[in-house]
């Protein structure tokens, strides 16, 4: 009779121990957090334009763009680097009141280029205001991929005290890196909105008048496109066709 009930004392010792231990290491692997999976790569290119400009102080109105350049864009978002593996390409530096077709037709090769890599999730390029629509109805007509194209801008230089450029930029590679972003099209990400038409000619940091649909709401939902449907390629003119080819 002792002896039964040592070795019932101890069974029901080793029960609990046992439990006592696939509780903790339930306990113990709630709590871990899923190992985090690689950050989308997203290609920056860089045009120019007031996002890229510098003024003699930050409180200066007058500035010059297309001074700075694309790593010392990224390196003034730091927190953009926490959504996707950003990299930076300069294109050109220059103000997008001098865009030309040489600089368009650089620019359409090399996204194609980079939006036919699999490991590349999309593309942001930093341009100036003056031209951004007509850049992005370009782009939106031949670059041939679902993958999402991006443009952002900003109305006041980089070095100006309230610069718009780094949170657009930040927004963009937001836009660009999301899952649920392909198939729109080319964006313009610009004042916390995503829209097809810009600059309005004033230092204003926003767009009045522009039709636009909320940045946040550009991914996550189903949305129309913002541009243009694209053309093919045969639909082009020769010059352009035979250029982006």
């Amino acid at each position: 009779m002792h002896t039964r009930y040592l070795l019932s004392c101890r069974f029901t010792l080793a029960t609990a121990v046992a439990l006592s231990i696939a509780a903790a290491a339930a306990t113990s692997a709630h709590s871990q957090k899923p190992a985090a999976g690689p950050l989308p790569a997203v290609v920056v290119l860089a045009t120019g334009g007031t996002i890229a400009g510098a003024a003699a102080s930050d409180v200066q109105a007058a500035y010059s763009s297309g001074q700075v350049g694309v790593d010392q864009l990224l390196a003034a978002v730091p927190q953009a680097k926490k959504l996707a593996a950003l990299r930076g390409e300069q294109i050109s530096n220059i103000g997008s009141q001098d865009m030309n077709d040489e600089v368009w037709l650089k620019l359409a090769r090399r996204v194609n280029e980079l939006t036919a890599m699999p490991d590349v999730a999309g593309v942001v390029i930093t341009h100036g205001t003056d031209t951004i629509e007509e850049t992005a109805y370009f782009l939106n007509l031949v670059v041939r991929s679902r993958k999402l194209v991006v443009l952002t801008a900003a109305m006041r230089p980089s070095t100006a005290l309230s610069a718009d450029g780094p949170l657009n930029f930040f927004n963009a590679a937001a836009v660009a890196a999301h899952k649920d972003s392909a198939g729109r099209g080319v964006l313009v990400v610009v004042n916390d909105c995503a829209t097809t038409r810009t600059c309005s000619g004033c230092s204003a940091s926003t767009d009045r008048g522009a039709p636009s649909l909320r940045a946040t709401s550009v991914v996550g939902a189903p949305a129309p496109r913002t541009t243009a449907p694209s053309a093919p390629l045969s639909a082009l003119p020769d010059r352009a066709r035979s250029s982006v080819t």
